[in-house]
């Protein structure tokens, strides 16, 4: 296992500093660094900081010479999707849940409908807070604004049918109180809309 004189003499080289340079951006002599570098004497604690400063670590690189593990730009953009998918599914999963729950309340339990649609809404909020969190401070490549664009296309096209669907079905059957449950579909189509669209775009990157 390396000693901390090792990891100092490693750090100074690396640096391209001397000795001299080394001490007198610490404050100390000469004489203590190569103490330091040669396992004769380990630096103070208040000079810890200023040597991690010096060598741009952190201070556990420096007294165990483990160094953090940095992840590249598309680990962290393939992380992130991951985890988006994730969110996505299970979004989808609860805007099924909400639909079969109330259904379930109303039907078998025989609860007020006033119930069943609250603990729907309930599902369903929880839902949408998943996909906001999931989505936070995701950055899109262009093939994905691209997808995002279609993914807003077929938004505003399905939402204008299932308006014009919910008047025309409420009107002819005056089962408001169940027409509205149209737009818990919409919510769970839209969602396996943006769930296929992330497949498709893993599948792409296989490629």
């Amino acid at each position: 296992m390396e000693k901390l004189g090792e990891r100092l003499l490693k750090l100074r080289k690396e640096a391209g500093l001397s000795q001299e340079e080394v001490a007198d951006k610490l404050g100390v002599s000469r004489q203590t660094i190569s103490k330091w570098e040669t396992d004769q004497s380990v630096p103070d604690l208040d000079k810890i900081v200023p040597i991690c400063t010096l060598y741009n670590i952190g201070s556990d690189e420096l007294l165990t010479g483990n160094k953090p593990v940095i992840k590249t730009e598309i680990e962290i953009k393939e992380d992130n999707g991951k985890k988006r998918a994730l969110g996505t599914s299970i979004a989808v999963l609860l805007y099924i849940m909400s639909f079969v729950t109330m259904i379930f309340i109303a039907s078998v339990l025989k609860w007020k409908g006033e119930i069943a649609f609250s603990i729907a809404m309930i599902i369903i909020a929880i839902a949408t807070a998943i996909i906001i969190y999931s989505n936070h401070a995701y950055k899109e490549t262009k093939k994905e604004k691209k997808q995002s664009e279609l993914y807003k296309i077929l938004d505003k096209i399905i939402s204008i049918v299932t308006v014009i669907a919910y008047f025309i079905i409420s009107f002819k059957t005056g089962a408001w109180h169940l027409t509205w449950l149209l737009f818990i579909v919409y919510a769970l189509v839209m969602q396996i809309v943006r769930l296929i669209l992330f497949l498709t775009k893993g599948e792409e990157n296989e490629e």
